[in-house]
């Protein structure tokens, strides 16, 4: 009997949680391929519930363990497999091998920035949005889209400050993020920190690697940028 409530009450669980706020009431850009993970994830612990409930109260007869989530949730945090630290020439060799030429067929980007002539937050919210919908679409097949909109957010940092000084508005950037944009804080600041790590180094943004890679490596990329004059043109 718990088990037949179970699978009813995860059904109706399951249904629920598909019902998901768009991205802009601040939900994070996850892939889909993320989204299948943290939905498998939350229905293997919430079956978990009902399973560890039946255990207690009936014992082990006549009892089956929940079947397990696909994929791992530590990648989705950041916390990747510990490898050797790479650092030097064997760094750079490394993410050499990841480059690849062309962005996925369909990505949403934003223009170049030397490009368009932004003045006022008001214009440059309009692409802010575009490159959010952009960087929650695409498949992680390139880092363009994510350093190019962290470009994107200092560009905008600055024009809010200017905002700020001159009187304009109050409040701070990132509560006009979260209001205009629907990006959280904790995502929007690790984008503008690799977008002033990285920015101009063209050939950093074809890398096939995961933004979460290249945040747990900045500071070494950072190292082999600031001591190898090679790399640093390499890269650029």
């Amino acid at each position: 009997m718990a088990m037949s409530r179970c699978s009813t009450d995860l059904d109706e669980f399951s249904r629920v949680s598909i019902n998901t706020p768009p991205l802009d009431e601040g939900r994070y850009p996850w892939t889909e391929s993320a989204k299948k993970i943290i939905q498998s994830h939350r229905e293997y612990h919430y079956e978990m519930m009902f399973f560890i409930d039946k255990l207690d109260k009936d014992g082990p007869e006549d009892i089956v363990i929940p079947k397990k989530p696909i994929g791992k949730i530590e990648p989705l945090l950041g916390i990747l497999p510990k490898t050797k630290i790479l650092s030097g020439v064997s760094l750079h060799e490394y993410l050499v091998k990841l480059i690849i030429d062309e962005l996925p067929i369909g990505a949403i980007t934003c223009p170049e920035l030397k490009d368009i002539n932004v003045t006022s937050l008001d214009e440059i919210k309009v692409y802010l949005k575009t490159g959010y919908e952009g960087i929650s679409q695409n498949t992680v097949y390139t880092l363009l889209s994510y350093m190019k909109y962290g470009e994107y957010l200092n560009v905008a940092f600055e024009l809010h400050q200017q905002a700020k000084w001159s009187g304009q508005l109050v409040g701070t950037f990132d509560n006009w993020l979260k209001k205009n944009v629907g990006i959280s804080t904790s995502f929007s600041t690790k984008l503008r920190e690799i977008g002033k790590l990285f920015g101009g180094y063209n050939k950093l943004y074809k890398l096939n690697i995961t933004f979460s890679e290249l945040y747990q490596r900045r500071k070494q990329i950072g190292n082999l940028l600031s001591l190898y004059k090679e790399y640093n043109e390499f890269w650029r």
